[in-house]
């Protein structure tokens, strides 16, 4: 998620990601991290952590996932999210 006008923006994924969204993860591709965290400040806390200190930030919680990823708004995940920093070489 690279910094863009003071937000992150989603450009790339992983498999476990794709699994556990149910492949609608590409969604949300381009899409900017305080619209789609919009009620989540930990983990926006977190991705800017990992950027501006540029280390990686492990998040443990649980989360009833935005009800457009997810078949059902009840579905209540346990999410270890592991944020890290990639640079481009």
């Amino acid at each position: 998620m690279p910094l863009q006008q003071g937000d992150f923006i989603l450009i790339d994924y992983n498999k476990a990601a794709e699994i556990v969204t149910k492949d609608k993860i590409k969604e949300y591709l381009e899409e900017r991290a305080s619209e789609v965290h919009k009620d989540r400040t930990d983990i926006l806390d977190a991705i800017k952590e990992c950027y501006y200190e540029k280390k990686s930030v492990s998040l443990n919680s649980q989360y009833i996932m935005n009800q457009v990823i997810l078949v059902s708004e009840s579905q209540m995940k346990h999410q270890n999210i592991l944020f890290v920093m990639i640079v481009k070489i």
